[in-house]
């Protein structure tokens, strides 16, 4: 599983994760900085992909260049203030 930060580019993606980006998926690049792009790869294929917005959990702060393998991917939520609506904000930490 990779964590992918905001402005990241499809080539840099592909750099971090070693797998080609599927050419019939939506660019990758995100330009809002209320969410990451969480990429599982399986081999050397990109399984899946998806947008997890910070009101989800926030997993900006658990970028790591070399991703997490499946047995590491490990994580653990803890609240950290509050969203402009007032909601919690929950932050997503790596548990190594």
């Amino acid at each position: 599983m990779y964590v992918v930060p905001t402005y990241m580019t499809e080539a840099r993606i592909e750099e971090l994760t070693g797998v080609a980006w599927p050419k019939w998926w939506r660019s990758p690049e995100i330009y809002n900085e209320d969410r990451a792009l969480l990429i599982f790869v399986d081999g050397k294929r990109i399984v899946t992909a998806f947008d997890q917005t910070n009101d989800r959990g926030n997993f900006i702060s658990a970028y790591r260049a070399p991703g997490f393998a499946p047995d590491s991917a490990r994580f653990v939520v803890r609240e950290d203030g509050r969203l402009s609506d007032g909601r919690p904000n929950f932050v997503v930490k790596w548990q190594p």
